[in-house]
């Protein structure tokens, strides 16, 4: 004891002690009770500081910044390692750990050893996003088994102003000690807990008087708010002074969450008293820190139990444990090894225990729940039994509740028996516990055996190869026990199985008389899912049933009998004639019912058994939607729209190489017994349209062109072509080949039974395919009477251009000259002879050779002579006279030369005059 190396290791109760005696050998003392005590671990944040480094530096972080300690102070053991787990990066730079080689590593956990021994860096490298001042953050979580804190914020101040020298855990403030603040209440930030009025010293003294320390806030509170007379500081009024500190001072007001810590970020700088000036930090003069809030936890929220009504489920016998899911009870205030339980009323049906301490126990906490160290012991009665027990956080009055504990009998049970599905054309399947398992109710692990109390009538059930009467439950998990199918000509088999369960001292009983089947799967593709439109035959083709995998493994042509017709529709036989062929060509056709479209779609199938030589034969069924016509031209699917067919159904007696397959539907089809028959698939399906509305039986003409079906009369022909690879798309080259024999056995004789398929009516057609092509031509129609119109309003105009053009470059005689010119012969306008007017044409007026003189060169065209200033008087005289003349001898008039001084000129406000039915312009 003296060296300290005798240690007490607590487990389950926070209280107890021991007995112990002292003796020296000979003499004894009285016996003590030594009384120990524990408390739980807790966390505490003892340093958060703000740390200062340049843009673009490497700064180590150490315990003046960041530092978290425990309540545990004579921790002799160093057990306890505070480790810090980064969840949210810093955004300008990174955390880098220093190792011993001198390298650096990306580090987001690390311990508080670490930050101790001054190995934890912050890399600022991103100096230009910092700009002259800026702030980066980092979140992180304490985690101290089984204590924590919750997530804390990191402050980093970049800035140019940082100092390597200085000390960065003082402030360069006159006090910024920070504050404390009890969960939910507020706290008055005055001037004992935050001055700035040093930063005045830096100001003359004649200045200081008209100067004051201004604050404004950068990194706002998290879980708090900032208050002054009522109003709270935002972003966009962040800013308060040392004068509002030493009046009033500021409040903080904490958001009452379950925090222990807030901060925010401010700068300090030097401004003028003066409003009207700028209010802006000056660079020399600016301060940034972090303001520290610490706040006190309040046990305010009393314990809540999570599960309603707690209970458990147990085996007889059984040893299980009570965990969280069990019985939860949460508070935010208090850590779970600090939420008592105590045991009011034991169960009557076992007991709870701790560990692996078998006596048992009273007490606990939530922390021996969450661990899962708390264990109830099935002993006694086998019946329900419950225990009453209260729970509490040591303020708040407890909490009392009532666990119930059912006791139930052991026993075994089958929970998957899906059967086994075996591919066409394979003999072996592989059973597992996807298809075949058990289990018990016990939390106990119990073996459990299959034994096979019938066997199979086709197969065997073997492991290595072996055949075998009983398995275990580890064999169909390891993928051992396999059927194999021995008689290939069934498509179906099965097997009874029992099922027991055994472990040392437990009876679970057994389960029996369960039937595994096991199921052949056809190989085939079958399309998924169909669509057909009501009252039209769609061919089925490859891309709906396609067993070309099964032909190829048995070298055989598959063969389909129908079992189950469809309900809303029929399977009919189509038979194609070829002229060049010896043989007709048989094609299976999926007609729907003919009577009323149905409104809403009809889901309907068929059940098939496919056979192919030495396979066994499978059961299938094809699942399709009937959906009425005009729901089927919006929503067909890719494979109808490649098929524009139009076929001929008619009844033939000529040979076939196929037997016909006729399969019941509505209206005595389904009446019929299903048959086999050979199954020759296409490419794509095929929607089948009648060329009339009448049931008629006619030969069909084959024509061997390249792309055309010629019509005649009322009936249409289409091109030869081989029934495998059929054109049946409009607009298509027809290929034409010879027929193919079969590919194995010799030919079978030709059946003459007529194969009877019923015309249906050919749908109406889209009105789109009518209405498009005209509206398209009417288009057409329309662009070409715009580009006539634009062509001869061209020509019109360029025809006028040329007139004026000649009219402008004619030369004009003299003025003396008694004629204008050689007149121009035309042969449709009369050439007219043109004389001058005399006095004594208008003796009212006098005629002055100086006055203005017009002549009409054109329809709303009219020239002006020289006009002088002596003829202005007499100008209105003239007007009704030279009007006179013009009415009477316009042909006659002499043009007179247009003057070279001509000084100015007007246009006649006298309209044109209308022309005779014998006048012409000239």
């Amino acid at each position: 004891m003296l060296r300290r190396s005798l240690f007490l290791l607590i487990l389950g109760a926070l209280s107890g002690g021991f007995h112990f005696q002292v003796n020296d050998g000979v003499n004894f003392a009285p016996r003590q009770i030594f009384s120990t005590t524990a408390h739980s671990l807790v966390l505490m944040l003892e340093r958060n500081r703000p740390l200062e480094v340049y843009p673009g530096s490497v700064t180590p972080i150490s315990q003046q910044e960041l530092q978290v300690v425990t309540n545990d102070s004579i921790d002799v053991a160093k057990k306890h390692t505070v480790e810090f787990t980064v969840t949210v990066p810093p955004k300008h730079g990174r955390l880098l750990r220093h190792m011993p080689d001198n390298s650096t590593q990306n580090i987001s956990r690390f311990t508080q050893s670490m930050v101790n021994s001054g190995v934890i860096l912050y890399d600022q490298n991103k100096p230009d996003s910092a700009g002259w001042l800026a702030a980066d953050t980092f979140s992180f979580t304490v985690s101290s088994p089984p204590a924590s804190l919750p997530p804390t914020t990191f402050t980093i101040l970049i800035s140019y102003q940082a100092n390597n020298r200085h000390n960065h855990h003082d402030t360069r403030l006159s006090n910024n000690a920070g504050a404390v603040v009890s969960e939910g209440g507020r706290v008055t930030i005055d001037q004992s807990k935050l001055d700035a009025s040093n930063l005045l010293e830096k100001v003359p003294k004649p200045l200081q008087k008209s100067h004051q320390v201004v604050y404004r806030v950068i990194s706002l509170p998290q879980h708090g708010a900032l208050s002054i007379q009522g109003r709270n500081l935002t972003r966009d009024q962040p800013d308060f002074s040392q004068i509002t500190l030493n009046k009033s001072g500021i409040a903080y007001i904490h958001d009452d969450s379950e925090t222990t810590s807030d901060s925010f970020t401010f700068q300090a700088w030097v401004a003028p008293l003066d409003a009207s000036l700028s209010l802006s930090p000056s660079h020399f003069l600016t301060v940034m820190e972090t303001f520290n809030i610490t706040v006190t936890p309040v046990n305010d929220q009393p314990p809540l139990l999570r599960n309603r009504s707690p209970s458990m489920k147990v085996v007889v016998g059984e040893r299980v444990v009570l965990g969280p899911e069990s019985l939860q009870v949460e508070d935010h205030d208090t850590p779970p090894e600090e939420l008592h339980y105590l045991v009011i009323s034991e169960p009557n049906n076992g007991y709870l225990t701790l560990g692996e301490r078998p006596e048992p126990v009273t007490s606990f906490t939530q922390y021996d729940v969450n661990r899962g160290r708390l264990h109830f012991i099935q002993q006694g009665e086998p019946s329900t039994g419950v225990f009453y027990f209260n729970v509490t956080d040591g303020h708040h009055r407890p909490l009392y509740k009532l666990f119930s504990l059912e006791v139930i009998k052991p026993s075994v049970s089958i929970v998957n028996n899906t059967g086994l599905s075996l591919v066409q054309g394979r003999t072996a399947v592989i059973l597992t516990t996807d298809q075949l398992a058990a289990q018990t109710n016990s939390r106990t692990e119990a073996n459990i055996t299959y034994t096979v109390t019938a066997h199979p009538r086709h197969g065997r059930i073997a492991i290595n190869d072996q055949e075998v009467m009983t398995f275990f439950h580890e064999d169909l998990q390891y993928g051992r026990v396999v059927y194999h199918m021995t008689d290939l000509s069934e498509s179906e088999d099965s097997f009874q199985i029992s099922v027991s369960a055994s472990a040392p001292g437990v009876e679970y009983g057994n389960v029996s008389a369960q039937t595994v089947r096991v199921v052949v799967r056809p190989l085939i593709y079958l399309r998924e899912p169909v669509r057909v439109p009501s009252g039209i035959a769609v061919k089925l083709g490859k891309s709906m049933m396609d067993a070309s995998e099964l032909a190829r493994i048995s070298r055989v042509n598959p063969v389909f009998e129908v079992l189950s017709p469809p309900k809303h529709g029929k399977l009919v036989k189509e038979t194609l004639s070829d002229n060049d062929g010896p043989l007709p060509k048989n094609k299976s056709v999926l007609v729907t019912s003919r009577g009323h479209a149905p409104a809403t779609p009809l889901n309907d199938s068929f059940v098939f058994m496919l056979k192919a030589g030495n396979v066994q034969p499978a059961k299938g069924e094809l699942h399709f939607t009937i959906l009425p016509h005009h729901q089927m031209r919006h929503g067909l699917p890719s494979s109808k729209k490649a098929d524009g067919v139009r076929s001929e159904h008619k009844m033939t007696r000529l040979p076939t190489r196929n037997k016909t397959t006729t399969a019941g539907g509505i209206g005595g089809a389904g009446k019929g017994a299903p048959t086999s028959g050979r199954a020759e698939v296409d490419l794509h399906p095929h929607i089948l349209t009648p060329k009339n509305h009448n049931k008629t039986h006619h030969r069909q003409r084959l024509h061997h062109r390249t792309a055309n079906h010629k019509r005649g009369g009322s009936h249409g022909s289409r091109s030869g072509s081989d029934v495998d690879e059929p054109m049946w798309r409009r607009g298509s080259p027809a290929q034409t080949r010879p027929p193919s024999e079969p590919e194995h056995g010799p030919a079978k004789p030709p059946d003459t039974r007529p194969v009877h398929v019923e015309v249906l009516p050919r749908p109406a057609s889209d009105p789109l395919l009518i209405i498009l092509p005209l509206l398209a031509c009417l288009f057409l129609i329309v662009i070409l009477v715009v580009l006539i119109l634009v062509f001869r309003h061209r020509k019109e105009k360029q025809a006028r251009m040329r007139l004026l053009q000649e009219l402008a470059a004619l030369h004009l005689p003299t003025e003396g000259s008694p004629y204008l010119g050689r007149p121009e012969q035309s042969v449709a306008v009369p050439s007219v002879v043109v004389t001058p007017l005399g006095a004594a044409s208008c003796p009212a007026s006098p005629r002055v050779p100086e006055g203005p003189r017009r002549r009409s060169l054109a329809p709303g065209m009219t020239f002006w002579g020289p006009f002088d200033a002596e003829a202005t008087s007499s100008d209105e005289n003239m007007r009704g006279c030279e009007s006179n003349e013009r009415e009477r001898v316009f042909g006659r008039n002499s043009l007179p030369l247009i003057s070279v001084e001509f000084k100015t000129s007007r246009r006649s406000k006298s309209p044109t005059p209308m022309l005779k039915d014998d006048q012409y312009w000239v």
